[in-house]
């Protein structure tokens, strides 16, 4: 009942507030289905409760892309689909004449069949416009070989952790009192850089902050992650965060005798389902990357000198680049060309709205066909298969925590509009480190994949710049990992 109410609600945040209201239904399947053993199917509850959200929030935007829908047909069958529940709303209100069974049935079957054809149309268009339950064999087939899968799923106090591999799941309660806090607390510490680095006489105080850091991160490692230490065979892992858990940089956590990055060798993913529809890349490309750095925003407080220096410095590295700058910058640009390069470099201001989070986008320069603002609505309309797209950006891999699909930011709309991969960052990091960071990452692009390239490139920098996490831990890799 509560996933077929889509066409009910008129405005995103009742939608967005709609999904929220009902997860306590999804948190009481998952719990109970934990607390009988039924781990598959809670873990395939708690993926249908984070895609609500999601859906409601996409259900009133008619220009999604559809994929390789030429003739329109899945169009098509979404207006019939529309036109039908919309019938049946209107046929429950308590001015219109009850329909007979009959017809309630006839109604019924014409959208049943309509979603039917639209899956087998479109499968990822199909998944954001209606909840269907993962199959979670098909979902174990699809981690590659040695990997480990991490979910979490929870709200306020409870908290529950499903361990997916080739072989089964298994599935958690873990204590949650006061995580969220936890969680705010050790990123609000992070976000401090060493006063070392910046200059300033380094005090007692300030190293006790950094030793206190650290300890906070082992506290979330003991909490969040020693429970099923032993469930993890090795040391590649897929993690999918949910809530609070968004904002955690999971590297910077330590172990007791390492940072989490040290040990593991982490990819993010928004959902498991996500896995479904990562683009493996048969043609190249004619280009190879399409670098834009500091666009002209009209304000020179605005201005990123470092994020130009760096988006030169890599184009520079790589053969058949294009790099775009200031007024040259524009969202124009990045619509038009975006679909010809194999990588997608963005070094640029993002913009976040919390209210309503499909408004959210990139900032670029201006012109008469374009706004300047790469909207996070937009990604969903466009073709982008690029096999990476990197985000050097302030707060990129964020966006508004719902209580479903919860970060619905830039990562999501990418992976939609067919891009494979995306490097993200949590927060702003300094456009030094950035810079070294970046231009390690895409030399270790062609001998490493995506995943061992990004956390070398962390390594480089801990090693040789800062060991400090907030000068690393900001980015993570969203996607494949190859």
């Amino acid at each position: 009942m509560i996933e077929s109410q889509r066409k009910t609600i008129n405005t995103e945040a009742a939608r967005i507030g709609f999904a929220g209201d009902k997860q306590a239904v999804y948190k009481q399947l998952v719990a109970t289905l934990v607390e009988t053993g039924r781990d598959g199917e809670a873990f395939s509850y708690a993926e249908r409760g984070k895609a609500r959200a999601l859906i409601d929030m996409l259900a009133y935007k008619e220009d999604i892309r559809m994929k390789d829908d030429d003739t329109g047909r899945a169009k098509n069958l979404l207006i019939e689909m529309s036109k039908a529940e919309i019938k049946t709303l209107m046929a429950s209100s308590s001015d219109i004449e009850p329909q007979t069974n009959s017809e309630a049935d006839k109604i019924r079957g014409i959208t049943m069949n309509a979603r039917q054809d639209i899956a087998q149309a479109d499968p990822e268009f199909a998944s954001l416009i209606t909840v269907t339950p993962p199959d979670v064999a098909t979902l174990q087939s699809l981690l590659p070989a040695g990997e480990t899968l991490v979910e979490y799923y929870g709200f306020d106090d409870d908290l529950f952790v499903f361990v997916v591999d080739k072989d089964g799941v298994q599935g958690l309660k873990l204590d949650a009192a006061g995580l969220a806090q936890e969680v705010m607390s050790f990123r609000t510490g992070l976000l401090s850089p060493p006063e070392a680095a910046r200059g300033i006489n380094v005090t007692a105080k300030s190293t006790s902050a950094r030793q206190d850091l650290k300890k906070a991160g082992l506290a979330l490692y003991k909490r969040l992650f020693t429970p099923i230490e032993s469930m993890v065979k090795n040391g590649n892992l897929t993690i999918v965060p949910h809530g609070t858990l968004h904002y955690l940089p999971f590297n910077a956590l330590f172990t007791g005798q390492e940072y989490f990055m040290a040990r593991y060798h982490l990819r993010v993913l928004p959902s498991a389902g996500v896995m479904q529809f990562l683009q493996a890349k048969h043609e190249q490309p004619a280009g190879n990357l399409l670098a834009i750095g500091n666009p002209d925003l009209g304000d020179p407080k605005l201005d990123l000198p470092g994020a130009e220096e760096e988006a030169r410095a890599i184009a520079g590295k790589i053969a058949e680049s294009r790099l775009f700058t200031r007024a040259q910058a524009t969202e124009t640009t990045v619509k038009n060309l975006s679909g010809q390069y194999r990588y997608l470099h963005l070094a640029t201001h993002g913009t976040f709205d919390a209210a309503h989070p499909l408004s959210s986008g990139l900032y670029m320069a201006k012109d008469g066909t374009n706004d300047g603002i790469l909207s996070v609505g937009e990604l969903y309309e466009l073709s982008i298969p690029a096999d990476l797209v990197t985000l050097s950006a302030c707060e990129t891999g964020l966006g508004k925590i719902a209580n479903g699909d919860d970060v619905v930011g830039f990562t999501r709309g990418f992976l939609y509009a067919g891009t494979s991969s995306i490097v993200s960052s949590l927060w702003k990091v300094d456009d030094q480190a950035t810079s070294i960071l970046m231009q390690n990452f895409y030399d270790n692009l062609q001998k490493e994949n995506k995943r061992e390239a990004l956390r070398e490139a962390q390594l480089h920098v801990m090693n040789t710049y800062n060991a400090d996490p907030y000068y690393w831990a900001a980015f993570q890799l969203t996607g494949a990992v190859q």
